[in-house]
């Protein structure tokens, strides 16, 4: 009885913050999202949850984490979070909707990108404080941005739209190339 009503608590917690604990699976960063597949989306959907009416849509959650390693080094990575990204059909595996997603992906690598630069450029001391300003800086900056990305192409349905986006998210994440390494080396003073 007490299992029981323990898994139950487990689940309704899980399900109240979109986490599947029960098939858990770890963050995954973006240096690996060539492997992310709709079987990596392992979150938890909302039964009556549609799109406009259409049940054919899937939710990644991403996050940015930013850590001081010491008084030289700063290390900021993007996650892909499967426990908390699902498909609300799990027999849909359109690869259209999955590029989609995966773009939703790059929008949150691109503004870590922007964080990393703006690290880089400013240089020498971070404090922890200074440091969480800046990532909610970038959250602010991506929050805007993925919410155009889906209102522009209509969560990929404006085929032209959804081009359009790609071809800018990819030639942002290239002029960005020398941000891609999730490790920021400081200044040292002299």
């Amino acid at each position: 009885m007490i299992l029981l009503s323990c898994s139950l608590l487990l689940l309704s917690a899980a399900t109240l913050f979109k986490v599947n604990y029960l098939n858990y699976a770890a963050p995954m960063p973006y240096s690996r999202w060539k492997n992310i597949t709709f079987y990596d989306f392992k979150g938890f959907k909302i039964p009556s949850e549609t799109l406009f009416g259409s049940k054919e849509f899937a939710f990644i959650s991403t996050s940015r984490e930013a850590d001081l390693i010491n008084d030289s080094t700063i290390m900021a990575t993007t996650y892909f979070h499967p426990s908390r990204s699902y498909v609300f059909d799990q027999q849909i595996r359109d690869p259209a909707l999955l590029q989609h997603e995966l773009y939703h992906f790059h929008i949150a690598e691109y503004c870590t990108r922007l964080l990393r630069k703006e690290i880089a450029d400013q240089g020498r001391s971070f404090t922890r404080s200074k440091l969480n300003d800046l990532v909610e800086k970038y959250n602010a900056v991506e929050r805007g941005m993925q919410v155009m990305y889906d209102g522009e192409s209509y969560h990929s349905y404006v085929l032209k739209e959804q081009k359009r986006w790609e071809s800018h998210i990819d030639s942002t994440l290239l002029q960005l190339g020398l941000y891609s390494n999730p490790l920021i080396y400081l200044k040292r003073r002299h």
